[in-house]
């Protein structure tokens, strides 16, 4: 079965830049230690074209994710 993208939802690429403006914004100051913003938006356009295609990697394929600082992440 293929998932196919639903146009009433925003794509990846657009949730992506409305969660890096929350992040940037005065009321987020400090509460992320780092922001992966490059790679997230290649992944968010990666993820919108292969829903497009008709092929996501499956059901969270374009979803934001956060890291809590109490693992590692480089």
């Amino acid at each position: 079965m293929t998932a196919t993208r639903d146009r009433s939802r925003p794509s990846a690429a657009n949730r992506l830049e409305a969660a890096l403006a929350q992040i940037h914004s005065d009321e987020a100051k400090n509460v992320f230690t780092v922001v992966f913003a490059d790679s997230a938006r290649w992944e968010a356009e990666a993820a919108d074209r292969r829903a497009a295609a008709g092929t996501p990697r499956g059901p969270l394929d374009g979803r934001i994710v956060s890291v809590k600082a109490l693992f590692a992440s480089r």
